[in-house]
């Protein structure tokens, strides 16, 4: 008889889990930049091409057109990233 193991995986949001993801949206930024529109529809097209994968410009951005703090604009970004 076998004995049964738990497998655990690692939280997606975790911070190694999340630097991965976030390599994968920086160097594939064209397809993401949709998904990120559709994710926050307050950003433009410009936007999108000053942010160009860079996680701190969406972060700043997403502090401009929605109002929100710092720590908050960090959270959903990290939340979405997890998701991918």
């Amino acid at each position: 008889m076998r004995a049964l193991t738990r497998q655990t995986t690692p939280s997606p949001i975790s911070e190694g889990s999340v630097q991965v993801n976030w390599d994968r949206v920086e160097g594939n930024w064209k397809q993401f930049a949709g998904k990120v529109r559709e994710k926050w529809g307050k950003l433009t097209e410009d936007d999108l091409q000053v942010i160009n994968g860079h996680q701190d410009q969406l972060i700043g951005r997403l502090q401009e057109r929605y109002g929100i703090a710092k720590e908050e604009a960090q959270k959903q970004v990290k939340h979405w990233v997890g998701g991918l």
